[in-house]
């Protein structure tokens, strides 16, 4: 399964949502790391005066992430393949229809549902650095593991992406993580 076509988009879904990039058959494969501002807090405060209490309905960071990933769709070979970190749990009402919400852009995507892989938090932290550790064991990991020269630059959500990618690559595709550059 290693000479698999196509391409794979991971994403630490969130108001900041990180983007993993990797074309299954180049070689080397290049994973390419981006973090998306899905709407600024100005942009908020806007939608939130336009849209009074119907925010949930409108809320700009929705359109954002769809568009953002559209893109990304469109200009990476197929199949395209989307794997995203499976949140289940939330602090309020608000955060758990964000999610929902931006859940609900990912799948509206012109992927093949099959094509849909997701981990769980749980499942993704020890699968990084093997004990669950938070945070900074997962830069640390991401470092050491993925040979990333420099993880200072990037957030937790580009941390999270990256991981998402790797542990599609390695338990879907059989592609180990030495080959990612």
């Amino acid at each position: 399964m290693n000479d698999v076509a196509g391409s794979l988009i991971g994403v630490d879904l969130g108001t900041n949502t990180g983007i993993a990039t990797v074309v299954l058959n180049l070689r080397p494969r290049t994973l390419k790391l981006r973090l998306l501002e899905l709407a600024s807090a100005s942009e908020l405060r806007a939608a939130k005066k336009r849209h009074k209490d119907a925010l949930r309905f409108h809320d700009p960071r929705v359109l954002s992430l769809w568009l953002h990933l559209q893109s990304e769709v469109d200009h990476l070979p197929e199949p395209v393949w989307v794997a995203f970190e499976d949140v289940r749990f939330a602090k309020s009402l608000a955060q758990a229809q964000l999610w929902s919400s931006l859940r609900g852009a990912l799948w509206t995507l012109p992927v093949h549902p099959s094509r849909y892989l997701s981990v769980t938090t749980s499942t993704l932290k020890k699968f990084a650095e093997a004990s669950g550790g938070g945070k900074d064991a997962m830069q640390k990991a991401l470092k050491t593991k993925l040979a990333i020269a420099d993880t200072r630059e990037y957030d937790d959500n580009i941390v999270d992406a990256a991981w998402v990618t790797a542990w599609a690559l390695e338990t879907h595709f059989g592609i180990g993580l030495q080959g990612i550059v």
